[in-house]
């Protein structure tokens, strides 16, 4: 790693600065592009993947796979159900976490207790659960789950992957089933966890609707009110509730809130996300960011850029490119007196998209590296629709029983849209329409 941002502090607070940008009416024009509930598939994902920097703050022992662990994790057994196997909610509000008398969320990952909106995604994936018994599809919390980490890591594979990921990358990949990183020494996986997967917090918005009623005053929500943290108690309330629709599935495009672009600019509140306590110092999330590569000792972002270059098929490479000084004049950061070798791995990923300009899209670098990681996550489950390193999406619904057939209804419809075979406004629309 350059030493130029190591032991410094003010150069680092700098550039932080300058990526922060406040109500800014230049991402409108990118909103339509993704929809703005991908972000916190994204942040599910971390909280599942990726131990808690912060190692006081953990509550479970993070494995690196995709079991939906957090979840389901088995220390939590015998509070998170009742005895049909169904997942228990607070009873003070309609959709809320069984809590503590001191506002502690009984589940197994506290970081999906952090904000609205992961907890009410951590919920729906409990709710599809619970859909799953109360429909006679599972007929126990064991059989419920398998369903639900499948039905997860299909949606993973067919829809949020093939949304974010560069298409190259994705096509030999996934539709492939190739991995040209698998035989590269490098520790893929923290590269991962401090680096490279941290691209959504360019996606966050200042503020989200929670619903679609034109009457509902309440549902139109500033981040800031959204973070659990700031509470006391600490709960949800129904005001709270998240129709997932409005995050998934509108097609309305004057109603249809899309992502910030993937770049080098992020919402001005993330400069001042309060402590875990609400009274804490406040975080500045490129700030940690940074420091956290720094402290990890990784390599620099143009130091793994050659890496990963050096690994690509020619397939790929065709379409590669490092970054350069001049492509620094793009950055919002560009007045740092910073060179492109200078850049920490977060830096230069947000950078590479930027300049790729598909503001819904990662580069070639980031996109290897998450995809390999996310890619291996499925395939070392313990339940996985991976089966000795092949995925067959065809194999692995004939083995769900009738949700099976549902799943491969929402593929035939979604062939004739161009879309993956299972996408989460699949899951939105079936859990509204059928709960």
């Amino acid at each position: 790693m350059n030493n130029l941002l190591e032991d410094n502090d003010t150069l680092i607070n700098s550039i932080a600065a300058a990526m922060a940008h406040g109500n800014d009416h230049r991402f409108c024009q990118f909103s339509k592009v993704l929809a703005s509930g991908y972000t916190y598939v994204g942040q599910f994902l971390a909280h599942e993947l990726a131990p808690m920097t912060n190692i006081e703050r953990a509550s479970r022992n993070v494995s690196g796979l995709m079991d939906l662990d957090c979840l389901y994790d088995i220390k939590h057994h015998g509070l998170l159900y009742d005895r049909q196997g169904r997942f228990k909610f607070s009873d003070k509000a309609k959709l809320d976490f069984q809590r503590t008398n001191d506002g502690v969320a009984i589940i197994p990952e506290r970081r999906n207790d952090d904000n609205v909106n992961i907890a009410q995604l951590h919920l729906f994936f409990q709710r599809l659960h619970n859909h799953f018994i109360n429909q006679g599809l599972a007929k126990n919390a064991q059989q419920a789950k398998r369903l639900v980490v499948l039905t997860f890591q299909l949606m993973v594979v067919e829809d949020y992957m093939r949304r974010i990921m560069d298409d190259c990358v994705y096509q030999h990949m996934i539709v492939n089933n190739n991995n040209y990183l698998a035989c590269v020494k490098t520790p893929w996986f923290d590269i991962f966890r401090f680096a490279t997967f941290r691209f959504g917090h360019s996606m966050i918005r200042n503020s989200y609707t929670l619903r679609l009623v034109e009457d509902d005053e309440d549902a139109q929500r500033k981040l800031s009110e959204l973070f659990l943290s700031c509470r006391s108690p600490r709960q949800m309330t129904d005001d709270d509730c998240i129709d997932w629709r409005a995050f998934f599935c509108v097609e309305d495009e004057s109603r249809f809130e899309g992502i910030m672009p993937i770049d080098t600019r992020i919402s001005k509140i993330m400069t001042d996300i309060p402590g875990d306590d609400g009274h804490s110092i406040a975080i500045n999330i490129a700030v940690r960011n940074i420091k956290s590569e720094l402290a990890a000792g990784l390599p620099s972002g143009l130091e793994l850029a050659k890496t990963v270059r050096s690994a690509l098929p020619p397939e790929i490479k065709k379409f590669f490119r490092l970054l350069d000084d001049e492509h620094m004049k793009q950055a919002t950061f560009n007045k740092q007196g910073l060179q492109v070798d200078d850049l920490t791995i977060w830096l230069y990923m947000l950078l590479e998209s930027q300049v790729l300009n598909v503001p819904h899209k990662l580069g070639i670098v980031a996109s290897s590296i998450n995809t390999h990681v996310l890619k291996q996550s499925i395939e070392k489950a313990h339940l996985s629709v991976y089966n000795q390193g092949e995925y067959d999406f065809d194999r692995v619904v004939e083995e769900l029983g009738d949700w099976g057939q549902t799943l491969k209804s929402f593929a035939a419809h979604n062939k004739t849209k161009g879309c993956g075979g299972v996408t989460m406004a699949d899951l939105v629309n079936y859990l509204h329409d059928n709960e």
